[in-house]
C-alpha cells in the first residue's frame, strides 16, 4: 500500500527484502498532513532517489485521483531511509520544473514582448 492508500503491485514474499539494497520511504505531505509509506521502494542507489520521486510525482498527478488530496501540487514527497534519516524533500511542482527544463526552450521560446503582436 502506498502513502496515499492506492495499492502496490504484489510481490512474492522472497523479492521483497534483498540484503544490501537500500530501501527508501517516500511519505507524502499534503499541507498539514503526511501520508506514511510503510512499505518503501527498494533502490540501487541513494543518487536515484529523486529520479525515482519525480517519476512517482508524475504519475500520481496524471493518474491518481484521491478526494483527502485536492491538487498534487501542494503535496512534498517527504524521503527517508531505513534509518528515518531525511534524505530529499521534493515538492511535486518539481515535475513540471523539471519538464522545462529539459525541452530545452530557448530564451524567447512562448514569449510575447509587445502585446500588439498577437
Amino acid at each position: 500500500m502506498t502513502p496515499t492508500g492506492l495499492r502496490k503491485r504484489s510481490m512474492p514474499a522472497s523479492w521483497r527484502r534483498h540484503k544490501g539494497v537500500p530501501r527508501f520511504y517516500m511519505h507524502v505531505r499534503y499541507r498539514d498532513r503526511l501520508f506514511v509509506d510503510k512499505e518503501g521502494d527498494e533502490l540501487a542507489h541513494e543518487h536515484t532517489v529523486r529520479e525515482h520521486a519525480l517519476a512517482t510525482a508524475r504519475d500520481l498527478v496524471a493518474h491518481a485521483r484521491l478526494g483527502s488530496i485536492r491538487s498534487w501540487f501542494d503535496c512534498a514527497f517527504e524521503v527517508t531511509d531505513q534509518a528515518a534519516r531525511g534524505v530529499l524533500v521534493m515538492p511535486f511542482s518539481d515535475t513540471i520544473n523539471e519538464s522545462e527544463a529539459t525541452r530545452g526552450r530557448g530564451t524567447d521560446q512562448g514569449l510575447i514582448n509587445e502585446p500588439n503582436k498577437l
